[in-house]
């Protein structure tokens, strides 16, 4: 029998088999893209009904999925040839409406300047090879405009914000330089974000997110590593950073000329330092995670410079080179830290007028430490290292708690003296010179037990399965010897 076929379609039907015509619909209903829905009934066509022969449903359809094939094409596709150029998608979508992209790879430069919506299912978005250095990735130039969904990937400026009130949520980037930039941009929130860097020089970097006259924002629940700063913030205020993970880089985060900062509940670990706060005015610190900052001669937990008026609270310090370095700062309260096995626990240089009270200093191999400071107040902190006499009962110390600055001073002058730490000799060396202690740190009333804190609470971990065997492998193989040699005397 011969069938009469259009032109663009012609093909011999009458020499496929049932299973081979079948087979070539179903692979090109699925290469066309269309919904599941339509794939289905076309392939319910194919195989189902009893008033029209298969071979003639495979002949009625196959023609269309042919023609479907060579010259379709979807509002959100891709080409064979090149990636899709987004800029076309934004430009005809109406303000309000959602571009949604799925799966694959798009090109940029993109420039948003109307309220949209532009979401992304693992759609990745890259620099065109034609494109223009100079200019970002993506640039946000309206306002409530929502970024969700993207993979970016850029050596130059992946994303840049000049507006307010937008949202850019579940985004990874990844750049040798500053991934996200607020300029001039208010009430903004970036949230679920996976910023990481891929230049290994830490002085060639750029910053996770960089803000500049931008205030009132918020970073949530995101990740940084191998970065300058995970977030920078210059000029800016009332922003709040709180609840993101930042390891591997120069400074966690980083505060210049800022006002009223909120940074809590942030895990910040193996930076050079990790709260750098500069010239700020009422900044508050709280309840973050500061761990490990030791790996650089410059390295502390949190270190304020120039500042006045800050509340840092509730914060686990721990393992860091310095735990918490005030320099010339003044009026700041530093109030329930939990402050544990640095090698200096504070350290206090022209900072006057500063409150300590309720932190707790254990486990540093020097406590404390003061260099032309006065006026500091310190009560009700406990000092692992104090043996104090309490006459009332109400677990405060008559006896002050006094910082003896003479191990950091002399092994400051001659550093291979750090080897004797603790050494009976240099206990003897520390009462000799207990002169003029009139401008050491003192603490006048501390505290005998350990206050409690949730932040130090929230650290208790349980001890690794690993470590755990391992510790009863050694013991075991402790135990044998003396063992077997009781069982060989009693049978003798």
């Amino acid at each position: 029998m011969n069938y009469r076929i259009c032109s663009p379609c012609r093909i011999g039907f009458s020499m496929l088999s049932w299973s081979e015509s079948h087979e070539m619909v179903t692979k090109l209903a699925q290469s066309s893209h269309m919904e599941r829905s339509r794939s289905s009934s076309i392939i319910n066509l194919v195989t189902g009904g009893d008033h029209m022969k298969r071979s003639e449903r495979v002949l009625c359809v196959l023609p269309f999925l042919v023609c479907a094939f060579l010259f379709s094409g979807t509002a959100h596709g891709q080409s064979s040839e090149r990636p899709t150029n987004v800029q076309a998608l934004i430009d005809s979508a109406k303000p309000g409406s959602t571009v949604q992209l799925p799966p694959g790879l798009y090109e940029g430069p993109v420039v948003i300047s109307k309220p949209l919506q532009l979401r992304g299912n693992e759609a990745q978005l890259v620099r065109a090879s034609d494109a223009p250095t100079d200019q970002p990735l993506l640039q946000v130039k309206a306002s409530g405009v929502v970024v969700s969904g993207l993979i970016l990937q850029d050596d130059q400026t992946p994303l840049v914000l000049e507006g307010d009130a937008n949202e850019v949520t579940n985004t990874s980037i990844t750049s040798r330089q500053t991934a996200i930039k607020l300029i001039n941009a208010d009430h903004n929130l970036l949230q679920n974000l996976q910023i990481r860097g891929t230049e290994p020089e830490l002085n060639d970097r750029g910053h996770g997110i960089e803000l500049r006259q931008a205030n009132d924002n918020r970073i949530e629940n995101s990740q940084f590593q191998f970065v300058q700063d995970g977030i920078y913030l210059e000029h800016s205020a009332r922003n709040q950073i709180s609840h993101n993970h930042i390891t591997d880089s120069r400074y966690g985060v980083h505060l210049m000329f800022t006002e009223r900062s909120r940074i809590s509940d942030n895990l910040l670990e193996r930076n050079v330092t990790g709260a750098m706060v500069m010239e700020d005015v009422g900044s508050h610190i709280l309840n973050n995670r500061i761990f490990k900052q030791s790996g650089h001669v410059h390295s502390q937990g949190v270190l304020l410079y120039n500042v006045t008026h800050a509340s840092i609270a509730n914060n686990l310090i721990a393992d860091n080179r310095i735990g918490l370095y005030v320099d010339s700062s003044t009026a700041n309260s530093i109030l329930d830290n939990d402050i544990s096995n640095n090698f200096l626990g504070v350290l206090m240089t022209g900072a006057t007028d500063n409150e300590l009270r309720g932190n707790v200093w254990s486990g540093n191999v020097v406590q404390a430490q003061a260099v032309d400071s006065s006026n500091n107040r310190l009560w009700a902190n406990f000092w692992d290292t104090h043996r104090g006499l309490d006459l009332n009962g109400d677990n405060l110390s008559e006896l002050p708690y006094l910082a003896s600055p003479f191990f950091l001073a002399l092994t400051d002058a001659v550093p291979a003296y750090q080897l004797f730490f603790q050494a009976p000799g240099f206990a003897v060396l520390e009462e000799m010179f207990t002169s003029k202690t009139d401008h050491w740190l003192q603490d006048t009333a501390p505290l005998l037990a350990a206050p409690d804190h949730p932040a130090n609470e929230a650290q208790a971990e349980p001890l690794p399965k690993r470590v755990l065997f391992v510790s009863l492998l050694m013991l075991a193989a402790g135990i044998l010897p003396f063992w077997k040699n009781r069982i060989w005397r009693s049978s003798i």
